[in-house]
């Protein structure tokens, strides 16, 4: 009896000893992965919540570098809906992370969408918060959310002011962000599960959500007291509810904005591997207690060892080596809870790689140190970033980073952050400067995050290298200033170089001299070589003028093909100097792709104070010479005189009007006959275009077709002269007139265009002409502007049957070279030598050599300007018989040439009756 209660004593004792430790080991292990996975959560909620501030404030910020570029563009600030539809349609294709982008005026009425709206007329977004907050502000915000007017969604407004010149506040540019696309967190990342990013606003509103954005978009926190505490604290962690009910928070605020991140994990994503392990390890933890009750005194020795492994290699744990492992031996049960154990640092493991696999993805680099300022962690991006090995950073000081003669600054700073992290004495998106392993310097902005843990405080750094955005910044600042194609001042640097000059000229008595040089012909130029010898040409242009004038003027390029020279000087005769040698500059040819190219420019100025107290009459009263400079024949320059003022108005008026001109059906056709001098015969005529306008009157074409052709407008009105004649011709030949050949002026903007035949064409199958009743009228200079395009142009038209006309042949200065080389069908000679042809026989001979050329070609042949008996009987004499002009009949309505052609034929019937 003694024996066996010793015995049992033993056991008991061999049981307590074997199943206390075990249960003490199992309650520490579940404790302690409990408290490790929740501190583990709590770091990464708040560090997720940081990496995504992070990439919503990049993202608002260079939304806003953008929109600043935009605000700052002229076509924005003009406010004109006309002008900028289509620039805004181009930056909403190039970032389709917004819903749209609009102009707005100070009232809120939409004047500039990427879209349409969906009423079918302009929008407004008057009595909107965000305009009000910009309006009030006068400067860059990011909004509430709402419903967009235009498009319809959930939008959040990135809210750019536009200024006048006084920096005054007259419109605004946004960026709608389309809430439902934008994702909180842009890295293509898994999260754990349950995990959610949501950016909502101070009251609680949700902006974007990771999860199921249509849903939450535009609803409130449904914990209202959790959108209080994060108002109130900004930063940090937080947990609700209780167990595997709870669930643990991180948030931040999102610089710069009045948004903050909230990033959360349930409890039960966390606890769940936890649980599931201590549930089974307290099964086995009593199914060993029976077992070690029945066996504890043969198994006893066996026991002991491994369990003191065990416990060893949960103490390795407990101080980070999460590679170790119990090894599995001693009884099966043993075994068992040693292989439970295992799973359990497995998972835990594999927790832990997940989430350095987290950061690891981040879009930028992410730095920890310790209290120290020792690195503990540094993921890939900072690797990247700083060129260093990953075993180079760990363990080395923070100092590594920082340029030498930063460190000691900087060190006082993190000795303030350490003692008090919360003052945060570095404000978040902070802007320093960093080095790389190599010592080239590089600015970032870095955000610090204070966290308390077992081991101590440590501090998170995302660092952003923003080497690009500051280029782009400085590309912005430069091109706000400079002509990017030839790197001289643009028109702003050149008013304030102006405004400068007109304060010291005051100052000092003396004059200020704006030139204003014209390339002349540039835009045929451009077309005949090219664009890219057109901007090459244009570099040239910008280096000979900067050689040609002193080093204290200032030559900008204001756009297209002109380019303004300033300069203060003593007297008039040294601006007069100034523009001879400008002048004198374009003698010499430029040298392109190996070809000579001769320019010659028009020339305009005008003198501070003479013409103009201020850089705006300057620039305006220069603008008015320089065309002066044109009218009178171009390859000149003239010094604005008042009197210019009139011709240049009377240039606006005509342009004013005539832009509606064709809308409104003023311009009309009037037709002169080509007569056969023999037989009276009415051979063709020749379209000529008028136009009658309510207030100016009847205008001559001399006037008008001079502004359409420097506009541009004469291409419309080149269109509507072919097609009119074209259906003019073809309802005399359905009235019973016998055909004739209609003769129609082409342009020489149209003959440019790429789309001469087709157009063409069009007229012709729209009125139903055959093309042998159809003549096109060119001048020689369109045939030497590129002559190898001109030939194959010609050549189809003539191929189709349409007849061609040299005009005004003899004034060129390649007629015999070149005519033989086209398909023309007549000669027309120009009046100039008509006109004397009776009295000068210089104009005579000229005219038998071009009858003659006509002849030895079997090209056809009219004269031009016929107004004497004495000129037609000399035409007759040199074998030329085909005329027009007043002799017979000047330009005439429709009407009037309908019975000129009737008259016609009723003489040639007449004549050819018995």
């Amino acid at each position: 009896m003694p024996y066996s209660w010793s015995i049992r004593r033993h056991l008991y004792a061999l049981v307590l000893a074997v199943v206390v430790p075990m249960a003490i080991l199992l309650a520490y292990s579940i404790q302690s992965n409990v408290r490790s996975h929740l501190a583990d959560a709590s770091s990464i909620t708040l560090t997720l919540a940081q990496i995504s501030a992070a990439d919503t404030q990049r993202f608002v910020h260079d939304a806003g570098q953008v929109l600043a570029g935009l605000a700052k563009r002229p076509k924005v600030r003009a406010l004109d809906p006309a002008n900028c539809d289509a620039l805004l349609q181009d930056f909403k294709e190039f970032f389709p992370q917004f819903a749209n982008v609009a102009i707005a005026d100070k009232s809120g009425a939409v004047v500039c969408s990427a879209l349409t709206s969906r009423l079918g007329k302009r929008a407004s977004v008057a009595g909107t918060t965000w305009l009000r907050q910009v309006a009030e502000a006068n400067a860059y915000i990011a909004g509430y959310p709402h419903i967009g007017p235009v498009s319809g969604k959930w939008v959040s407004v990135l809210a750019y002011p536009i200024r006048d010149e006084d920096g005054l506040f007259i419109g605004v540019v946004g960026f709608p962000i389309d809430l439902v696309q934008y994702r909180p967190l842009q890295a293509n990342v898994n999260l754990p599960k349950g995990t959610v990013i949501r950016i909502i606003t101070s009251d609680g509103t949700i902006l974007a959500s990771s999860e199921s954005p249509k849903d939450w978009v535009g609803r409130k926190l449904d914990d209202a007291a959790l959108a209080a505490r994060i108002r109130e604290e900004k930063h940090g962690q937080a947990w609700t509810g209780s167990g595997l009910d709870g669930t643990v928070y991180g948030y931040t605020p999102v610089p710069g904005t009045d948004w903050y991140v909230v990033s959360s994990v349930p409890a039960a994503t966390i606890l769940d591997d936890v649980l599931a392990n201590a549930s089974r390890n307290s099964a086995l933890l009593l199914m060993l207690a029976i077992i070690a009750g029945f066996a504890a005194y043969q198994i006893g020795r066996r026991i002991v060892r491994p369990i003191i492994d065990i416990a060893g290699t949960a103490k390795a744990v407990a101080t980070g080596q999460l590679d170790r492992r119990a090894p599995v031996v001693g009884p099966r049960e043993i075994k068992d809870v040693a292989e439970q154990f295992n799973t359990m640092l497995s998972v835990r493991q594999r927790t832990e790689e997940k989430y350095r696999n987290l950061l690891e993805s981040a879009t930028d680099a992410i730095v920890i140190v310790n209290a120290e300022g020792r690195i503990i962690f540094a993921n890939g991006q900072a690797e990247n970033m700083f060129g260093f090995a990953h075993k180079e950073l760990v363990g080395q000081q923070i100092d590594v980073l920082v340029p030498p003669a930063l460190r000691h600054a900087h060190g006082a700073k993190v000795a303030r952050f350490v003692a008090d992290p919360q003052s945060r004495q570095m404000a978040p998106g902070t802007e320093l400067r960093a080095i790389r392993k190599d010592g080239r310097e590089f600015p970032v902005e870095i955000t610090l995050s204070p966290l308390m843990t077992d081991e101590g405080l440590i501090i998170s750094a995302i660092v952003r290298d923003v080497s690009e955005r500051k280029r782009y910044e400085e590309r912005l600042v430069y091109l706000a200033q400079f002509d990017a194609l030839t790197g001289l001042p643009n028109r702003n640097l050149l008013r304030d170089r102006l405004e400068q000059a007109l304060s010291r000229a005051i100052r000092d008595n003396k004059r200020v001299g704006v030139i204003l040089i014209d390339v002349d012909r540039f835009q045929e130029l451009n077309d005949t070589l090219g664009h890219r010898a057109g901007d090459a040409l244009l570099k040239a242009i910008g280096e000979r003028l900067s050689a040609a004038v002193p080093d204290t003027a200032t030559v900008a390029r204001p756009g297209g093909d002109e380019f303004i020279v300033m300069e203060k000087v003593h007297a008039e005769g040294e601006i007069l100097l100034m523009g001879e040698t400008i002048q004198e500059a374009f003698t010499a040819p430029f040298h392109l792709d190996g070809k000579d190219v001769f320019l010659s420019v028009s020339i305009g100025i005008s003198v501070y104070p003479d013409d103009g107290a201020d850089a705006d009459t300057l620039l305006k009263n220069v603008d008015v010479a320089m065309y002066q400079a044109k009218h009178d024949g171009r390859n000149t320059f003239r010094f604005y005189a008042p009197e210019m003022d009139k011709r240049a108005s009377e240039h606006v008026l005509i342009e004013n009007h005539l832009r509606r001109a064709l809308s409104r059906n003023e311009l009309l056709l009037h037709y002169q006959p080509k007569v056969d001098g023999r037989s009276g015969r009415v051979l063709g005529v020749e379209a000529l275009a008028r136009w009658e306008n309510p207030e100016l009157g009847m205008v001559p074409p001399a006037r008008f077709i001079p502004v359409a052709e420097e506009t541009g407008l004469i291409e419309n009105i080149g269109d509507w002269i072919l097609r009119t004649a074209c259906a003019q011709n073809k309802q005399w030949q359905d009235d019973g007139i016998p055909p004739i050949v209609m003769a129609v002026n082409i342009s020489a903007t149209q003959f440019r265009r790429s789309d001469l035949v087709r157009t063409v064409c069009a007229a012709l199958e729209a009125t139903g002409l055959a093309p042998q009743w159809l003549e096109l009228e060119i001048t020689e200079s369109m045939l030497m502007q590129r002559p190898e395009e001109a030939e194959a142009l010609l050549r189809q038209l003539a191929a189709m049957g349409v007849g061609i006309a040299l005009d005004d042949f003899g004034t060129g200065y390649s007629s015999l070279a070149y005519v033989k080389r086209f398909p023309v069908r007549n000669l027309k000679i120009d009046r100039s030598f008509v006109r004397d042809i009776h009295t000068d026989p210089n104009d005579a001979a000229i005219v038998r050599t071009v009858v003659s050329l006509a002849k030895s070609m079997e090209l056809g042949l009219v004269a031009e300007g016929v107004e004497l008996r004495e000129q037609l009987d000399c035409l007759a004499a040199l074998d030329c018989h085909v005329y027009q002009g007043y002799y017979f009949s000047k330009p005439v309505p429709a009407e009037s040439c309908t019975s000129l052609l009737r008259q016609s034929l009723a003489g040639v019937a007449g004549n050819d009756s018995p």
